[in-house]
């Protein structure tokens, strides 16, 4: 009975994120519903494994149009039970163990050479509306 219990609550919170990121799909201006395609090669860049491959991205969402959309669009098929589980997967499929090991969000530390704090990959999360608390 507990394990039924267990598994309805599982259930119905995975309905809620469907239902949240259904309520916030973007909709531009005529009233239709955008849509993202995103390529093979698009999901191959991640997790980023090292600074090069970090300030690639960095160099994408600055200086490709139409960039930010396809990752903005990507953090929010991420999902999550809660904003604090969404933020965690969120960084695991951007960024490796290793790589995220080398970085701090202020920049400060021993032997720290990334800030991601403020970098337009963060960024680009804290735009995705289900994150606001973040």
């Amino acid at each position: 009975m507990v394990a039924n219990s267990f598994m309805l609550k599982r259930l119905l919170a995975k309905v809620d994120t469907i239902e949240t990121y259904i309520k916030h799909q973007e909709i531009n201006s005529t009233g239709t519903h955008t849509r993202t395609f995103l390529e093979p090669e698009f999901f191959s860049q991640f997790p980023i494994k090292n600074t090069e491959e970090f300030s690639s991205l960095e160099n994408r969402i600055r200086n490709e149009s139409g960039y930010i959309l396809k990752l903005e669009s990507y953090i929010k098929s991420i999902g999550g039970k809660d904003h604090k589980n969404n933020i965690n997967r969120i960084l695991a499929k951007l960024f490796s163990n290793q790589f995220a090991i080398q970085c701090s969000w202020t920049g400060r530390g021993k032997n720290i050479n990334i800030k991601l704090g403020e970098s337009a990959t963060i960024n680009a999360m804290k735009s995705n509306n289900d994150l606001k608390l973040f």
